[in-house]
């Protein structure tokens, strides 16, 4: 009998100074090109998450996006989830598998939101278990047979996405040149004011902390 699990779910910024102080601004490293800039640091474990999507008034003029999601797939190896982070695209298959030889595994995918357990089924060896999640936001991904195991997936429907690093620092890739909406989603607060940022250039920096 296949064990495959399908659910439709309707689903910061300091560094150390030398004498190991937190006082220093942490303050991100330019890149080549793409849009950049800094969100508020992670909060509980949890890295913030920046999306940006073509205003409304610069849809025709900026034209799809070349941002490509990472394959929805979470492998279970090694007692850990990898990768530990994803970002899907709203209504896509998200995969679970288990690579281990002789190790039972489980899948949890919690909406911390919503407080509802999406899913929870056993993975043995060799099980693929699949979710489709619809709503936008960020989930928990969990093993009851193993607590240290822990993932988190974001659902986007934005053509950009992407996780800020423990401190805030982010990279969202090139764009091309127009106009955009761009918002920060912490673990916390959930998804913050949008803010406009206007792609003229090769590079673009935005400062997205809520205090800045």
């Amino acid at each position: 009998m296949s064990r495959t699990l399908l659910l439709l779910a309707s689903v910061t910024v300091v560094a150390c100074g030398g004498d190991g102080s937190s006082s220093a601004t942490h303050e991100p490293s330019t890149p080549a090109e793409g849009v950049y800039g800094q969100a508020p640091s992670a909060r509980s474990g949890v890295p913030a998450v920046v999306v940006m999507a073509p205003a409304p008034t610069a849809q025709s003029e900026v034209g799809a996006s070349p941002f490509a999601f990472a394959d929805p797939v979470i492998d279970q190896f090694g007692l850990v989830f990898s990768p530990t982070e994803l970002v899907v695209e709203a209504g896509t298959t998200l995969l679970f598998m288990n690579s281990e030889s002789a190790l039972t595994h489980n899948v949890q995918v919690w909406d911390p939101a919503a407080k509802t357990m999406l899913l929870d089924s056993d993975a043995l060896p060799g099980d693929r278990i699949e979710i489709t999640l619809t709503e936008v936001g960020g989930y928990d991904i969990l093993c009851d047979e193993h607590p240290g195991m822990r993932a988190f997936v974001f659902v986007t429907a934005s053509p950009y996405a992407v996780f800020a690093d423990s401190n805030g620092a982010f990279e969202l890739g090139v764009a091309p040149v127009g106009d955009y909406l761009a918002r920060v989603w912490t673990v916390d607060d959930g998804f913050g004011a949008e803010v406009p940022i206007s792609v003229t250039e090769i590079r673009t920096g935005v400062d997205m902390r809520p205090d800045r």
